[in-house]
């Protein structure tokens, strides 16, 4: 919920140094916008599984986000908000250690308590996929950028 509200007050920002003091760019908008840009990144998502080189880590972000932003402050805002929409939407995946996992499981619990045993190895088991996730990201982010190997 932080990182949409991050991505709202950005927003409401932005729109005031771009098309003025209104309303409506302040309180309405960057909800519209929330939407469009949540859509966009929900519409792409199947598509990095297929792609890895539309997968990026820490260092993709830093060496990617470096050059895009180059020290224009709009950019910079732009940024934040992509960034901060996405960790909203990868912290709603229903994998269990992250929260839309847990909220999942939660309304499972509910319908039958006997899956409350399986809390700890879905756990465990979300913990090696995300690992494995970052870990293979950050291999291919060190290829990509570090040592100039296109993978």
């Amino acid at each position: 919920m932080a990182n949409v509200i991050f991505a709202l007050i950005c927003l409401a920002f932005l729109n005031v140094l771009t098309t003025g003091f209104s309303f409506y760019g302040i309180l309405l908008y960057p909800f519209v916008q929330i939407i469009k840009i949540t859509s966009q990144l929900l519409y792409a998502l199947p598509g990095l599984f297929s792609n890895p080189s539309q997968l990026a880590g820490v260092i993709g972000i830093v060496a990617i986000g470096g050059q895009f932003v180059a020290g224009d402050f709009l950019k910079i805002l732009n940024l934040a908000i992509l960034l901060n929409i996405n960790l909203a939407i990868l912290n709603l995946l229903p994998i269990l250690p992250l929260d839309g996992g847990k909220i999942v499981f939660c309304l499972l619990e509910r319908i039958h308590r006997s899956l409350l045993k399986l809390r700890l190895p879905l756990t465990v088991t979300g913990w090696v996929l995300l690992l494995g996730l970052i870990s293979y990201v950050t291999v291919l982010d060190v290829c990509r950028y570090v040592l100039k190997i296109y993978a």
